[in-house]
């Protein structure tokens, strides 16, 4: 037996910030962080409000008529640290300052510098 949320998109913070922008994506996960959410073919109001209009025209016209599960605010807020621990070492940041600002070991920001020196 299906359950309904095997049929329903699992949308990523980054995924979300990629194609609505940070501060949308950060709204949306402050509104249904980890909720479940129908996108109707019309922009709801509420929504406008919140993450904007014309990021709201591109989720409906991206899901409409679909449900969405909207990542968790946890999620949400790891990805904005990581990020921003990723710029910091880009500009030249030691890892010990970086991890004193983010309150994370040494070891975490070297791993987070780790996978920015391996992507291609």
């Amino acid at each position: 037996m299906s359950n309904w949320a095997d049929t329903d998109t699992h949308l990523s913070f980054d995924d979300l910030v990629e194609w609505l922008g940070e501060a949308a994506a950060i709204g949306l996960v402050m509104l249904h962080g980890s909720q479940r959410l129908y996108c109707p073919r019309t922009p709801p109001d509420h929504l406008k409000l919140m993450i904007g209009e014309e990021a709201c025209k591109k989720l409906c016209d991206r899901y409409a008529g679909d449900y969405i599960m909207i990542p968790s605010r946890y999620a949400g807020a790891t990805s904005l640290v990581t990020s921003a621990v990723k710029r910091r070492l880009a500009c030249g940041e030691s890892p010990s300052r970086v991890a004193a600002l983010y309150g994370m070991s040494i070891k975490r920001v070297k791993a987070i510098r780790k996978t920015v020196e391996s992507s291609p």
